[in-house]
């Protein structure tokens, strides 16, 4: 986008040869990056005179070492934006960012995005770029600041717990838990209880079927 915006003259085949892509690489990034620049609601994030600073796959490294990368982090004068590009259906990405808490990627993001932005003054706004040929949407997540401070004060109280010895309850989400790869690590499979076992049907003394044949 950067590209776009900063080179005079840019068109597909320069962005081709600058990013060494493929033709139809090339091709379907050129069509996403036009969608998005037409539009002045996104073209601020990648306008440079329009913003502070930007980074693209933004690193950020966790208490833990791990190294997480936002796939872009604008910062404002007065707010720092996230931004995680999506395909795929529009309506479950919408479902996702309006869920609160329950949507931990842009919560956890804005969290470490907040730290980042010094001059953003602790102003956080985060949400998906759905790219689609035919109309590219900035889906927001409307409370992320909150959702954010919600996951860190649960990180803390399950991290006391770990320390403390306390079990931990499983966690999991079905439709997600259903082609999951580590099934089982979080004790998905246990979570119903097991069903008691069927009593046996008994005769008007009592005593089962079986009882009753025994005794005769």
């Amino acid at each position: 986008m950067e590209l776009l915006t900063q080179t005079p003259g840019m068109d597909v085949s320069a962005l081709q040869r600058a990013l060494d892509l493929r033709d139809s690489e090339a091709q379907a990034l050129w069509r996403d990056a036009l969608t998005l620049l037409a539009d002045a609601q996104y073209r601020r994030y990648f306008d440079p005179s329009q913003y502070l600073r930007a980074t693209n796959e933004a690193p950020m490294v966790t208490a833990r070492g791990d190294t997480l990368r936002i796939d872009r982090l604008v910062e404002f004068a007065d707010r720092m934006h996230v931004l995680d590009y999506k395909t795929g259906n529009a309506d479950s990405l919408r479902s996702r960012a309006h869920s609160g808490s329950e949507d931990t990627q842009l919560s956890f993001y804005a969290a470490l995005g907040g730290e980042m932005g010094a001059n953003a003054a602790g102003k956080v706004r985060a949400g998906y770029v759905h790219l689609d040929p035919k109309a590219v949407k900035l889906i927001e997540h409307p409370d992320v600041t909150d959702s954010a401070e919600v996951l860190l004060q649960g990180l803390a109280r399950d991290w006391q717990s770990l320390r403390d010895g306390r079990p931990m309850p499983a966690l999991g989400d079905g439709p997600v838990c259903g082609h999951c790869h580590a099934r089982g690590l979080c004790r998905r499979d246990h979570w119903a209880p097991k069903a008691p076992p069927s009593a046996e049907p008994t005769d008007a003394s009592g005593k089962t079927h079986e009882e009753a044949r025994d005794g005769q």
